[in-house]
């Protein structure tokens, strides 16, 4: 449990405003100028960067000519972020599906990078000045774009840390009758018998519980008073022997039509399945005079990949990485193209799934039972390598029946993954997505989604989700099933398939069924939307995780309790983590700390950790836009900015300001882009309209503008949505 400043801050909530204007020249913009605002040196840095720019602004291909309508910005924002999120992953050798690092490259100096973020927001704010108007655009907002000022009441929580020993309990948990708190290190028991100090003696007395004031009476034998911040008490015992992983890792791989568009590569590459296609092409010119047809002028040393060749190549690769380093994993197999055909391990004859079939769930998830994943994949590589060999393209998509069968067949041992490799939008069976759908087939199709999600996160199972990029694959409905279950989903090049199934199947699950039980002191409350009013308890289901899953959650005080709570007071917090390891064991692991309440902002801001923040309000801004609010999430990363340019005084605070910057830019640019196409086509999305007075009628609004943005979202903004929303610490270090 990290918390963003070693003090509470108690001080009244305020707001930030800003106006359009402000937002529409550009999140990088605007956060570097409140950082060169608050230091000196790095507002030199800047006005040498106005001045570099400035003289060579008067020929063609300056910063500001090559500004676009700010489509290239949320690429390469997007671009940027991915690459430093993997620059920032763990040294050493990938645990599975990759090859062991050459180490990481040399940081450059943060006065470099600085350098380049003033130019990217110089470029940034040029486009955005440029870009054309709609003719028939949203008149402008009278109000200003109220948010609320952002402050360090904030803390992060690393699941991944579950893979970590902690010290073990002894004895039964002793728990709050009131508000169910564990009895902990900062716990205190006014003993009933004044004299009894004895340390052998038992403690008994009453405990005042810290969260809610309940008076509980405990007994506890010395040895069982915990005195670790951490601790896990067992729930119920292994039920798996071996410590070796034995989960499944089901590959999920589309067939269709589709994936037999060609990516041209220079020179001649040896590729699997070549033999079977040449002949097939041998076949082909036996129709006409039997030569290879070239353009005039066109490149005879080439090779045309197909994007089912990329698959084929990379699903192999993570085949035989897997049978090298986890023989014990068992791997299985589904395709899918007019109908679905399950694999499994090849072990036996495969099962096809079609017609009428295709639109019963439970038909499909059934299926799976009937290929048990039996063998290790030290075992079924070969046969499973045959298999891969001799797909061909064909048909429609079923990809709804296929996700249902393959976290079916993942679902046969918790902790188990399945990765989804797609080039286009379901279209036959269950989950399939009409091009023109009506509100009911839309609600039927999130719902298919979401049920899917809940069943494979209460199985353990994790779902990732890859599609290629320049296509139409409705990331937006497969993110909520990756969304749900901790996975990932990206939209990549065919070419780079083999290095995005490395780095999925490089970060496993370390424990499932994970679920978080968080107590905030009586005179603290949560700033969450899945949190009733002033409650001091958050309840939420995370499913499965992995090392770099991190959460972070927003409080305040309440407002009777901020004269209660006095300066230097001491508040306590309790999260309760219930989680399963990965050898079946239930356990819950309980962390409690203290802290000291301040009255003054620049106290609590004067050891503030900037990755902390940082990663709470990029994870925050991509839930509004997840939630249709695309203003709000604009506004609360501008609020941010303000906060984190103040504290970055340090050399490493300004280098994860400056990884803050690139994170927060790529959902600004999405959410701007987005409202900007719409605008264009005429799809009036007014933010304005979550201030009406009535709730019924604001609740309404707000819930139409989620469904129309969600169905208008490009697949690359949804990627990105999604990729913020799980971002991890490890990107802001």
């Amino acid at each position: 449990m990290f918390f963003a400043s070693p003090l509470v801050y108690a001080g009244a909530s305020s707001s930030d405003e800003f106006s359009e204007t402000e937002l529409e020249a550009g999140l990088v913009a605007n956060a570097m100028y409140d950082l060169a605002k608050e230091d000196e040196e790095i507002g030199a840095l800047a006005e040498e960067v106005n001045t570099a720019s400035s003289s060579s602004s008067s020929g063609e291909g300056s910063d500001n000519d090559s500004a676009s309508d700010g489509s290239a910005e949320l690429d390469a924002s997007i671009a940027v972020a991915q690459q430093q999120a993997q620059q920032q992953a763990p040294d050493g050798p990938q645990a599975r599906g990759g090859k062991a690092g050459k180490g990481k490259k040399k940081k450059k100096g943060v006065r470099f990078e600085l350098k380049k973020l003033f130019k990217m927001g110089k470029r940034q704010k040029a486009a955005n000045s440029r870009r054309a108007v709609p003719s028939r655009a949203v008149p402008p907002r009278k109000k200003p774009i109220k948010t609320r000022r952002a402050d360090t009441n904030v803390i992060s929580l690393s699941l991944g840390s579950l893979a970590d020993g902690v010290t073990l309990a002894t004895g039964e948990a002793i728990r709050c009758s009131q508000c169910s708190a564990y009895f902990s290190a900062v716990s205190q028991v006014t003993p009933n018998d004044a004299d009894a100090d004895d340390e052998d003696d038992d403690l008994v007395g009453v405990w005042n519980c810290e969260f809610c004031g309940t008076g509980n009476e405990v007994e506890l034998a010395r040895p069982e008073i915990p005195t670790a911040n951490s601790v896990d008490y067992v729930v119920s015992g292994m039920t798996v022997a071996s410590d070796a992983r034995e989960s499944n890792v089901v590959f999920c791989v589309d067939t269709s039509g589709s994936m037999c568009v060609t990516t041209e590569v220079s020179g001649k590459v040896k590729l699997k399945g070549q033999d079977r296609r040449n002949k097939e092409f041998a076949e082909l010119r036996s129709f006409g005079d039997g030569s290879n047809q070239f353009l005039r002028g066109q490149s005879r040393n080439t090779t045309y990949i197909s994007r089912l060749q990329c698959m084929q190549a990379a699903v192999e690769t993570q085949i035989e990485t897997l049978a090298a380093t986890e023989p014990a994993v068992r791997a299985g197999l589904v395709t899918f193209a007019s109908d679905v055909k399950v694999v499994g391990d090849a072990a036996a004859a495969e099962h096809t799934i079609a017609g009428d079939h295709l639109d019963d769930y439970d038909h499909c998830l059934s299926a799976a039972a009937e290929l048990p994943l039996g063998a290790p994949v030290v075992d079924s590589a070969p046969a499973l390598r045959a298999k891969l060999d001799a797909l061909s393209e064909e048909g429609q998509t079923a990809l709804g029946p296929a996700l249902v069968t393959a976290v079916g067949m993942a679902a046969q041992r918790p902790g188990s993954e399945v990765i989804v490799c797609t080039d286009g939008r379901a279209n036959i069976g269950v989950g399939s997505i009409s091009d023109a759908p009506t509100e009911a087939e839309e609600d039927e199709t999130t719902a298919f989604y979401e049920r899917v999600g809940l069943y494979a996160r209460e199985a353990g199972v994790t779902v990732n989700v890859i599609t290629i990029d320049g296509t139409d694959c409705s990331v937006e409905n497969l993110g909520i099933v990756t969304d749900a279950t901790s996975g990932t989903v990206d939209v990549v090049d065919p070419l780079e398939l083999t290095s995005n199934f490395s780095s999925i199947l490089a970060e496993p699950p370390v424990a499932t069924a994970v679920e978080i039980v968080f107590l905030l002191h009586k005179g603290l409350r949560f700033r969450e939307d899945d949190v009733a009013a002033d409650s001091n308890i958050l309840t939420r289901t995370i499913g499965n995780v992995k090392a770099s899953s991190d959460v972070t959650f927003q409080y305040s005080v309440r407002r009777d309790f901020l004269d209660a709570l006095t300066e230097d007071a001491s508040v306590p917090f309790q999260v309760q983590i219930h989680y399963t390891k990965l050898n079946g064991m239930k356990c819950v692991r309980v962390i409690t700390q203290s802290k000291t309440v301040t009255h003054s902002r620049a106290a609590a801001e004067a050891d503030a950790d900037v990755a902390v923040l940082g990663l709470n309000a990029v994870q925050h801004s991509a839930k509004f836009v997840n939630e249709g609010d695309y203003t709000q999430a604009r506004a609360y990363s501008h609020a941010n900015s303000h906060l984190l340019s103040r504290i970055s005084t340090t050399e490493q605070s300004k280098r994860q300001f400056v990884a803050w910057v690139h994170n927060a830019a790529a959902v600004d640019d999405l959410a701007r882009n987005e409202q900007a196409s719409e605008h264009a086509a005429g799809l009036f999305l007014s933010d304005s309209d979550d201030e009406a007075a009535d709730v019924t009628v604001r609740m309404s609004k707000k819930a139409h503008k989620k469904k129309m943005r969600s169905r208008a979202r490009k697949d690359k903004s949804s990627a990105v949505m999604y990729q913020q929303k799980a971002v991890s610490k490890a990107s802001f270090m």
